[in-house]
């Protein structure tokens, strides 16, 4: 008997004999059904199999520890590859290719954002306790179809990607820390008439890994363009871009960090000299300015009040 009751360790297996089963049987082909299904075959951990599917899988596929780099505890790993998996189902061959992707690809037009949903991609759910599975899945969705040299060339490509996105300036955006930062930016982003795709889950942290994500697969030779007004329609370059929401979140946290400290900002013209002698007061006080200038009005003033 061909088919025998055995333990079945790799996800994508099962997910090809849904896919199978599917064909026979004209039932939906969403993408979210055939995860679920696969989900429940999991947790039933044993299931009749052919022995002969299972080694023309084997023959057909890469060997499952190419996906040993995925550790299923680490929710931004998985995240970046459902990311992805979301942005490859809206986005051209040239950028699936690179895994580069166009500004607008990643940040869809608030008017454009119904058009941009693609029912065939599925829920990321933070909660699951088989993220690599399903992540291991999506990579060979996408894969399934090639021989395995390049099957091998594409997961390499997804890994490199995401160590290289560990490695960049933009991974700091998903620290607890930059919380704030993040929402900020994704505010600003919305004045502008842009989001991020419709898809990502509103929860503020998964949030806040999209726009990390979304500003490191930003390609640099793809332009920022600001949809909120025709009129003001601006297409400036990523570097530009990013040096200007920065200057201007500087900005931002010097004024907030002023009303904290109940500290206002002042503005007075005097003669050119002036900058001569605060310079030498200055240093002969060992204060900057600012303090240097408070601290000789309140001895003015507390002298004023002696007297």
């Amino acid at each position: 008997m061909d088919a025998v009751p055995i333990e079945i360790k790799d996800p994508r297996f099962l997910f090809e004999t849904i896919i199978t089963e599917q064909l026979f049987n004209n039932k939906n082909s969403d993408i979210n059904w055939k995860i679920e299904k696969t989900k429940r075959l999991l947790e039933n951990n044993r299931n009749l199999i052919s022995k002969s599917a299972l080694f023309n899988f084997n023959n057909r596929h890469v060997s499952l520890n190419s996906f040993d780099w995925i550790d299923g505890d680490d929710i931004i790993a998985n995240y970046f590859i459902w990311y992805l998996f979301l942005l490859k189902k809206s986005s051209s061959i040239e950028e699936q290719r690179l895994l580069n992707f166009n500004f607008e690809s990643l940040f869809p037009s608030i008017t454009n954002t119904n058009q941009m949903f693609n029912s065939s991609v599925p829920v990321f759910d933070i909660k699951s306790k088989i993220k690599k599975s399903i992540s291991t899945i999506l990579i060979h969705d996408s894969i399934r179809f090639m021989d395995i040299y390049n099957q091998e060339n594409t997961i390499k490509l997804i890994k490199n990607k995401y160590i290289e996105f560990r490695r960049s300036k933009y991974f700091e955006y998903t620290y607890d820390k930059n919380q704030d930062k993040a929402n900020w930016f994704l505010k600003q982003f919305n004045n502008d008439g842009v989001n991020l795709p419709q898809e990502v889950p509103p929860i503020n942290k998964l949030q806040q890994y999209a726009l990390s994500m979304s500003l490191f697969l930003w390609g640099s030779n793809s332009f920022y363009s600001s949809r909120y007004s025709l009129i003001n329609i601006e297409h400036i370059s990523k570097s530009e871009y990013l040096h200007k929401i920065n200057l201007k979140w500087n900005q931002h946290s010097h004024r907030k960090l002023n009303k904290r400290n109940n500290v206002k900002a002042y503005n007075f013209e005097m003669s050119t000299d002036i900058t001569k002698k605060l310079n030498e007061l200055s240093k002969h006080h060992d204060k900057k300015k600012n303090s240097l200038v408070q601290y000789l009005i309140e001895q003015a003033y507390d002298d004023m009040k002696r007297k």
